[in-house]
């Protein structure tokens, strides 16, 4: 007949939050990891097209708070950037206008990690 003593029930709600817990805190620490990976390849990235549109590099690197759009040339030379001139024109008209811009939350903490996460020299510049 099993236990109907609340305590042995009580553990064992316990046990298995701890271990979902302790499941959760390990996820946590890989999708830390993966993230880090994933910046310093979108960094080299964007290091390699700085320097392939090369009147974008002077500007992007002394004015970071304004964006400013994906040249042409280099828009001709891989098409799918087109989105994000899009995307740069539509959040700095919205600037100009003074509009407000809604952040999700979701944005806000991957800003903070992003913010805090470490980037190896080479990420950032060119051999």
């Amino acid at each position: 007949m099993p236990s109907k003593d609340p305590e042995s029930h009580i553990d064992k709600d316990i046990r298995k939050i701890s271990s979902r817990n302790d499941e959760l805190v390990k996820q946590d620490a890989t999708l830390k990891r993966e993230y880090t990976t994933l910046l310093r390849k979108v960094s080299s990235v964007i290091t390699v097209l700085n320097s392939v549109d090369a009147d974008v590099a002077g500007t992007a690197s002394s004015n970071t708070e304004a964006p400013c759009l994906i040249s042409e040339a280099t828009v001709e030379k891989v098409p799918e950037l087109r989105w994000y001139n899009e995307q740069i024109s539509l959040t700095t008209s919205k600037l100009e206008n003074k509009e407000d811009i809604e952040i999700p939350e979701e944005l806000v903490d991957a800003y903070t990690l992003y913010k805090e996460t470490p980037l190896l020299y080479n990420d950032t510049h060119l051999p």
